[in-house]
């Protein structure tokens, strides 16, 4: 399995500042976020940088993957011009994993904001549709797509076993957030139980996002500071010969340096 980190640490500073500090650190591999404040989302703008960081990437032997632009969208919104507008950046955050060599693109599949039977259904049409698109385009472009999971209910194709059908469906992989999960899981009264998830998603599970969390908000914690059990983890990733990338999504820009050493700490702690 190859370590790696989000550039969502690093939102208070320039991405490429960052670097030298994750390769002394150990960091195989970098998720970029196709994102603001990282990138002006114009791509005139944007396109030389990307090359030059899948450069720079390259040269200190890490590896990228892009998670596509999230602020401010919901793929299944019901309103067609925001919908359209989703779907074009995410095909825009693909065109960034091709210039930065990377093979990987996250996209998310939104929330329904009025969960009634007949918008869930909506929803998931909707989600449906949209990832029919990008999984096209991704083999356009020769990279591949990976749906990852939402931490709500109403969040369509949320469970590994509704993703795992989708994906094939459509020619697609999941990315599994172990940390939406368990949020997923506490919202219905249950505690996750990661390993009957791994192999639920099975040969489809094609990246991996890990952070923790105490069940009630998206925290972003460093694995080993909330209640997920990444020993379990890690022995249903190694059961179902995974090798592919762990991610560490952590939040606390404060302190980035010292979150990301302790990031990789816990990393090596479970995977390593």
């Amino acid at each position: 399995m190859k370590l790696g980190l989000s550039s969502l640490l690093f939102v208070r500073g320039k991405l490429e500042e960052a670097l030298p500090l994750l390769q002394e650190l150990g960091y195989e591999c970098l998720e970029v976020i196709y994102e603001v404040p990282h990138f002006s989302l114009r791509w005139e703008e944007d396109r030389e940088r990307l090359r030059e960081l899948g450069r720079e990437l390259r040269e200190r032997g890490m590896e990228p993957s892009v998670h596509t632009p999230f602020l401010d969208l919901n793929p299944v919104s019901h309103h067609p011009e925001v919908f359209e507008l989703n779907r074009r950046l995410a095909e825009r955050g693909m065109e960034a994993c091709r210039l930065l060599g990377g093979e990987i693109v996250v996209v998310h599949t939104g929330t329904c904001r009025v969960p009634t039977p007949e918008f869930l259904q909506r929803a998931r049409e909707r989600c449906l549709s949209l990832l029919r698109s990008l999984a096209g385009r991704a083999g356009e472009l020769g990279v591949r797509l990976a749906v990852e999971n939402g931490s709500s209910p109403h969040s369509p194709f949320s469970t590994p076993e509704e993703l795992r059908e989708v994906v094939e469906e459509v020619g697609a992989g999941i990315a599994y957030d172990v940390g939406h999960a368990n949020l997923r899981e506490r919202e219905e009264g249950r505690r996750l139980d990661v390993r009957s998830q791994v192999r639920a998603m099975g040969k489809s599970l094609l990246h991996v996002h890990v952070h923790d969390n105490r069940g009630k908000d998206d925290d972003h914690l460093v694995p080993g500071e909330g209640e997920i059990d990444f020993g379990a983890l890690s022995g249903a990733l190694r059961e179902l010969g995974y090798g592919g990338m762990l991610i560490a999504e952590l939040w606390n820009p404060g302190e980035p340096g010292e979150t990301a050493r302790r990031g990789m700490e816990g990393l090596r702690r479970y995977f390593a």
